[in-house]
């Protein structure tokens, strides 16, 4: 059976919703005996697969968010996920806001088949993210960026608002610091 959505067609839901993620419109549904969550925003795409926990506190923000899940995507463009054609729209002053939630905590695994920031292209990204009072920690991190296969751990912490912490432990037996820049 086909169901018609907006953004395309889909096969065996048996749950059908809309997300809006920063004015982009999206659609996700489970399908079948899959309890996977398919998204699509913009050009990319992800396959989301887990469980969350303590959902209704966190929307009345009366508690932290615990996730445990499988992130799948063959293709991210950062630029799908930022606030900036937001921003744009908007004629106002803004302050400095934390980027990085203070309010979920988790595990997330990555399998992503190249992620697109801005110039750099990364490619068959993989990983153990987890996720805790504006903390990123990439255990196990493997990549591809500019020809080199990279290999090695990273963290991302938020110290103030919009100001990030990057530490990394990495290798590569194959970098070439021209393809970079």
């Amino acid at each position: 059976r086909r169901y018609k959505q907006t953004v395309g067609y889909w096969q065996c839901f048996s749950a059908a919703g809309k997300i809006w993620w920063k004015d982009i419109y999206s659609s996700a549904g489970l399908c079948g005996s899959q309890k996977d969550i398919r998204v699509k925003i913009g050009q990319s795409d992800f396959k989301l697969n887990g469980f969350f926990q303590n959902i209704a506190a966190y929307v009345s923000k009366k508690g932290s968010l615990n996730a445990n899940v499988e992130l799948q995507s063959n293709f991210i463009d950062a630029k799908d996920l930022s606030s900036e054609s937001v921003a744009e729209k908007v004629d106002i002053q803004a302050e400095r806001a934390f980027i990085l939630p203070d309010d979920i905590e988790g595990v997330a695994l990555l399998n992503i088949g190249q992620l697109k920031y801005e110039t750099h292209t990364f490619n068959k990204l993989q990983s153990n993210l987890r996720i805790a009072k504006r903390v990123l920690t990439f255990d196990n991190l493997s990549l591809q960026n500019a020809g080199a296969n990279i290999k090695g751990n990273a963290e991302i912490k938020e110290i103030k608002p919009e100001i990030l912490l990057i530490s990394t432990n990495v290798s590569s037996n194959n970098i070439y610091f021209k393809n970079l820049f």
